[in-house]
């Protein structure tokens, strides 16, 4: 036998010391927990199964910590606890779990190995809710953040000090205002920093005031690291409540120079326009919101007869007539209302001595305030023009009779060119009677007829009479009238214009007979277009324009001349000849322009001269279309006449810089043309040879997309790591005769005549079909860049078309990208971004090509819904020599950096201009330097030589 006394005694002490720890825990404001070594909780005191919803049922059947941490948790915490069984201490180790609602808290959790009759090899817990603690340390830092991005950011400078007055920080705008750096100003004196010597005092008393824990403010100055004074509004405050009771202070100073200039200026200006009115000779006055004189200059007060003394205060209103004190209370209260200025014209004043006066007064608001109702006024005495005003009246009552039996229209003006009087021979030829136009200006001037019109003003301002003038007016109904004008004045006794007199004699009849004649002598009766004197007098004048403007613009002579015209007058008379004459001249009109001229020399002769022309071309498309429209047969009288045309051309400067040299090489080149039967001559054969192959070149252009000559070659688009990112479409034409021709020899001509609608369709459906093939032959990311031509983005159905081709190939919308130009866009900004944000709104990208090379107003830039600017090859050729080129490429993409959008740069020849544009930040490059357009087999070729492409999407994330 063994006495075992001892042991059970030991054992009972240590279920009696674990029952008061339990009791303990109980009492503890952290969760402590037993667990066993799989993690499986043995107990828990009693925030333990209010905390994570333990019962005592999930003790007996098993409660896992896996049921309170989350999955990326429980693996940490599983080897924590192998740890503690193999006998360490794991410390403060924060850990999130899931409480009773579901939600995750942060803690700390302490765990310690446990040996107990009960769990041999378990260990022991405890948890801390830290949530309150977490919180107050993000709000603490976010507070801390706060305070020193607002002290940054301060707009007046910081300087937080010690209790001894030495600085501690100081922010930007501290250094920008008094020029000392942080590292200068840490550490010394504010006193000895900043305050000038002569203010040492007062630099002192800011002292003792603030050790006292008095805030100071004070306006006064103090000195710059250069010696600069500086005029500031200081505030010293102390920092209270600062752990362990250490005082602090801050000062804030604020730059009042420009406020203090501005009260400076304000001031000197008040002195300054205070003298002004004193000495002006019209009235000045302000009144307040009761109508009383509250300030008047000296002008006013001789105009209303009294002196200050008696003014100041007074009602305006009393100084008045009851009938004019009546008028002004209405005025007063419609400038108060509507805030604008009005005049106020005969206000009559009574005098001390009983006489009147008439002043007209212009008022207008005291302040653009609402609750500021006061008035300004400017006064002017009108008693001496009141006068003079009645005596004209008495002279015109005198006048009136004789006038009204005058034949002619006579119209009576007053010094101002107001109408007073006009006779009844004015009302009958213009139909407005005196009571319609009295008291204002006649206004029945034409636009075209003003300058002789201010002529005639001229002289009688300065009291000079004319005669015979001719000119038109225009009547009350629209209707222009030619009358000769006579003008004289009547002055008054001082020799001064008081008013003037205007007769009008019609002669719109003698008018129509010279206009008769004078259309007899400059046109052909027979066709009634101008005839050979029109013809030289406007060659001639067209000759004269084109000097004086030195303009690159040609203009052209075209002589044409009937074939086989005396046929037509032998066989079926001279009568159908005419008739064929004007059907021909019809014909020839309706071919031209505006701008254009048609003239008839005499016989089967016309000219035509032709103005604004570009190039050669022009001139052979119009001389082409007279011909077939002369060449298309005329039913004149039951007869079908067929006739054809011979022109010859001439063509400013290259042709002559004379009219006879100009009307001689086209006459030899017209009879060049019937005699080699061509139809129409240029005078140059250079310039006949060309016009000749362009007109070839476009008939054949017309025919090249039935019979498939356009190809597509592909310029590879370069990212990041020299990646192929997408490819840039462009069209070849492989002519059967000239073999491989470029855009720039016929683009412009399917502009011109439309084709490049159907031609743009095509590429952008070969382009998209072409694309959707390579991404399903391994490159899904690759995406095409295709080209519009301004005629394809006003066309109607251009977004349809678009979706149309997307449909047919299979390409999805953000794998394509449509490049427009500048100018293309800005020709009708708000148009074309509707139309941009309709393709946009399909998931096609957009991008203006060739920036920079036109005129872009750059707060429409900022609207279109645009993905890419590429930089104009232009600027890339100099870019690293030429200082502005290299400044312009990169403000393009600093520019598209700050507007959230790609730069894209054409023209990379050189693995320096690479190097330049990534050091600027641009990614995006295509040109020589890595590859020539190539045709789809060597683009495939090219993309086995490249690294794998990365989606589009992930370099449009950040632009340039």
């Amino acid at each position: 036998y063994r006495d075992i006394t001892q042991r059970k005694t030991a054992e009972a002490a240590l279920v009696e010391s674990e029952r008061r720890f339990r009791e303990m825990a109980d009492l503890l404001p952290a969760v402590v927990a037993e667990l066993d070594g799989r993690g499986f909780v043995t107990w828990t005191n009693r925030l333990g199964f209010t905390t994570f919803g333990i019962d005592a049922q999930d003790l007996e059947t098993g409660f896992h910590i896996s049921r309170v941490l989350p999955p990326d948790e429980l693996i940490r915490a599983l080897t924590g606890v192998r740890r503690v069984l193999a006998g360490e201490t794991i410390g403060s180790t924060e850990y999130r779990m899931v409480v009773r609602d579901g939600s995750t808290i942060p803690t700390l959790l302490t765990a310690a190995p446990m040996e107990s009759p009960h769990h041999p090899h378990g260990l022991r817990v405890i948890v801390q809710d830290v949530s309150r603690q977490k919180k107050n340390e993000a709000e603490l830092l976010f507070r801390t953040a706060l305070l020193n991005g607002l002290i940054e950011c301060a707009p007046e400078a910081i300087v937080i000090m010690d209790g001894e007055e030495r600085i501690i920080r100081v922010n930007p705008e501290f250094t920008r205002l008094f020029g000392f750096t942080p590292e200068q100003a840490i550490g010394r004196n504010i006193d000895d920093l900043v305050v000038p010597p002569e203010r040492d005092e007062e630099g002192r008393e800011a002292s003792r005031r603030g050790r006292a824990g008095q805030a100071l403010f004070l306006e006064t100055i103090r000195q710059a690291r250069n010696g600069r004074r500086i005029p500031v509004s200081i505030l010293v405050s102390p920092i209270r409540d600062m752990p362990g009771g250490e005082p602090m202070y801050f000062a804030i100073y604020r730059d009042i120079s420009t406020r203090i200039e501005a009260e400076t200026a304000l001031r000197v200006s008040e002195e300054k326009y205070r003298g002004i009115l004193e000495r002006i000779q019209e009235g000045y006055l302000e009144i307040d919101a009761e109508d009383r004189l509250t300030f008047f200059n000296d002008s006013f007060c001789r105009q209303m007869g009294r002196d200050r003394e008696a003014l100041q205060g007074q009602r305006l209103a009393s100084l008045a007539t009851p009938r004019a004190a009546a008028r002004a209370a209405r005025v007063f209260a419609q400038v108060r209302t509507d805030g604008q200025p009005v005049l106020a014209p005969d206000f009559e004043i009574v005098l001390p001595g009983g006489d009147f006066r008439f002043l007209s007064i212009s008022l207008s608001p005291l302040a653009e305030s609402a609750s500021n109702l006061g008035l300004r006024g400017v006064s002017r005495d009108l008693t001496e023009r009141r006068k003079a005003q009645m005596a004209l009246r008495e002279s015109e009552e005198r006048h009136r009779t004789f006038l009204e039996t005058v034949p002619d229209p006579v119209i009576v003006r007053d010094a101002d060119g107001d109408v007073t009087y006009v006779n009844q021979a004015f009302t009958d030829l213009f139909g407005w009677s005196l009571s319609e136009v009295a008291g204002g200006p006649l206004d029945f001037i034409p636009q075209e007829n003003t300058s002789e019109t201010w002529e005639m003003e001229e002289k009688l301002k300065r009291g000079r009479s004319f005669s015979g003038v001719e000119t038109r007016r225009q009547t009350g109904d629209g209707r222009l009238v030619d009358v000769s004008v006579s003008g004289a004045v009547f002055l008054d006794e001082e020799g001064a214009v008081r008013g003037s007199v205007l007769t009008l004699q019609d002669i719109s009849e003698r008018k129509r007979a010279e206009k008769d004649l004078k259309y007899v002598a400059f046109h052909d009766l027979l066709t009634g277009l101008p005839n050979r004197k029109a013809f030289y007098e406007k060659l001639e004048d067209t000759l004269n324009q084109a000097e004086r403007r030195r303009a690159d613009n040609m203009w052209a002579l075209l002589f044409l001349d009937l074939d086989k015209f005396k046929n037509v007058n032998d066989s079926l008379g001279h009568d159908i000849g005419d008739d064929l004459l004007r059907a021909v001249a019809v014909r020839v009109k309706d071919c031209l322009r505006r701008s254009d001229h048609i003239f008839r020399l005499g016989g089967d002769e016309f000219t035509v001269i032709l103005t604004n022309l570009h190039e050669g071309l022009d001139v052979a498309k119009v001389a082409q279309k007279i011909r077939e429209s002369v060449a298309r047969p005329f039913q004149i009288k039951g007869h079908d006449i067929y006739t054809s045309g011979s022109l010859g051309i001439s063509v400013w400067p290259s042709d002559g810089l004379t009219v006879e040299a100009l009307v001689k090489n086209a006459d030899m080149a017209m009879y060049a043309a019937k005699e080699g039967r061509d139809g129409y001559r240029f005078y140059t054969e250079e310039m006949h040879r060309a016009a000749l192959e362009r007109m070839k070149l476009e008939s054949s252009l017309r025919q090249a997309l039935d019979r498939c000559e356009f190809i597509l070659h592909y310029q590879p688009l370069m990212g990041p790591g020299d990646q192929v990112l997408g490819v840039e479409a462009l069209i070849r034409w492989r002519h059967p005769e000239l073999g491989l021709v470029p855009p720039a020899k016929f683009i412009s001509l399917a502009e011109e005549s439309g084709l490049i609608v159907p031609i743009g369709d095509w590429v952008l459906r070969t382009a998209c079909a072409q694309t959707q093939a390579w991404r399903a032959q391994g490159s899904p990311d690759l995406y095409v860049a295709v080209n519009l031509s301004p005629r394809q983005f006003r066309e109607t159905g251009l977004v349809e078309g678009v979706a149309r081709a997307l449909v047919q190939t299979g390409l999805p919308a953000d794998r394509l990208q449509l490049e427009l130009t500048e100018s293309c866009v800005m020709e009708d900004p708000e148009e074309a971004i509707r139309q941009m944000k309709r393709l946009r709104e399909m998931g096609v990208h957009l991008s203006i090509d060739d920036f920079g090379t036109g005129y872009s107003s750059l707060s429409y830039l900022r609207r279109l819904p645009i993905d890419t600017l590429k930089i104009d090859r232009s600027f890339m050729t100099d870019a690293l020599e030429n200082k502005d080129d290299r400044e312009i490429v990169k403000t393009i993409i600093a520019m598209a950096r700050n507007l959230n959008i790609q730069a894209v740069a054409e023209g990379v020849e050189t693995v320096e201009h690479k190097d330049f544009l990534r050091d600027q930040g641009c990614q995006l490059m295509q040109g020589f330097y890595f590859s020539r357009p190539l045709s789809p087999l060597d683009f495939e070729a090219f993309m086995t030589r490249c690294v794998p492409t990365p989606g589009i999407e992930e370099t449009r994330k950040e632009p340039g």
